[in-house]
């Protein structure tokens, strides 16, 4: 469409001071990375749907030997 602006979007690279966690375990978020799509999850139909999602995400890593570490990596390395 003439006049019409397409967006580019901008790598950023993690931060590297904090490495990505590894473990033995099959991960929640390897196996069902869907899970934690959290910015998908439509609120037209269920206003708190982000909400649920986040707290499903957070269930699904609860025990997982690496949360502590999972979590460090997550605020470093925000979605942009």
């Amino acid at each position: 469409m003439p006049g019409s602006h397409t967006g580019t979007a901008t790598l950023v690279p993690a931060d590297t001071r904090i490495p990505f966690p590894v473990s033995d375990q099959s991960l929640a978020c390897h196996t069902k990375p869907a899970l934690f799509a959290i910015e998908d999850a439509s609120t037209a139909d269920e206003p708190r749907a982000r909400e649920k999602a986040t707290a499903q995400a957070a269930q699904a890593c609860a025990d997982y030997p690496v949360v502590t570490e999972c979590l460090k990596w997550v605020l470093a390395n925000p979605p942009t």
